[in-house]
């Protein structure tokens, strides 16, 4: 392997955990509930899905 081949391994698995940790992270803080303790959202995903429909 050559150094840019090596590089772009390790770009891509770097990009790759970043945006697992992002979307473990921001689900955990979904689970939580609002001030008065309802729930808006039945599931994280739907909660993501809403404003891109």
């Amino acid at each position: 392997m050559d150094a840019m081949q090596t590089t772009q391994i390790a770009g891509a698995f770097a990009l790759k955990t970043g945006i697992v940790l992002n979307y473990i992270i921001s689900r955990r803080k979904f689970k939580r509930r609002t001030i008065t303790g309802t729930e808006v959202f039945k599931n994280y995903e739907r909660s993501k899905l809403i404003p891109f429909t």
